[in-house]
């Protein structure tokens, strides 16, 4: 049944009684990423500080109208040694840095559909070390509610039965480990 599908997009089943799982399927690597983070951060030698900024969008919309398309936004900094604290905040979600662990956790929840989110804030460096050369390295979690891959349903037919089936399906994408370089 495998090739059929492939071949004519077309997936024919007898379900069985109760609950069941029809297929699983992995996407391929020929995708758009359902976000779209940009993040600078900046040290400066001078005074010891630096800036941070981290845009955050959704790349996909939601399904219907007034939808939103991604969800559990959750956005880590993580920062060098030598930066001491971070004060940063948001419009959306709130901002938590952990002098201990120097990540900086933003919890965005929902990303409203087509809007950009940002978060921007200070840091301070240790006076007694260099200024860091490397990065932070950014990564992102995040639950959208439909599928990247294209897979739809465009028609159900039923033989046999009476009843009016309902037509949907559900799409739930989940991040694995999607990291970003700060620049």
């Amino acid at each position: 049944e495998r090739e059929r599908v492939g071949v004519g997009k077309v997936l024919r089943f007898v379900p069985p009684d109760g609950r069941f799982e029809l297929m699983r399927y992995a996407a391929g690597i020929d995708f758009a990423m359902p976000l779209d983070l940009r993040a600078k951060v900046e040290y400066r030698e001078r005074d010891h500080g630096g800036t941070v900024n981290v845009l955050v969008s959704s790349t996909i919309r939601g399904a219907k109208k007034g939808e939103d398309a991604c969800g559990d936004a959750l956005v880590r900094v993580y920062f060098p040694e030598q930066v001491m604290g971070v004060s940063a905040s948001s419009a959306y979600g709130t901002v938590k840095f952990d002098p201990r662990s120097k990540i900086c956790l933003w919890t965005i929840g929902t990303i409203p559909d087509g809007r950009t989110v940002s978060l921007t804030g200070t840091l301070s460096l240790d006076p007694a070390r260099p200024v860091p050369r490397q990065k932070p390295t950014v990564s992102a979690d995040f639950v959208a509610q439909q599928t990247v891959s294209g897979l739809s349903v465009e028609r159900l037919d039923i033989s046999g039965e009476s009843y009016k089936a309902f037509k949907g399906l559900k799409c739930t994408l989940q991040a694995g480990n999607y990291e970003f370089r700060s620049g």
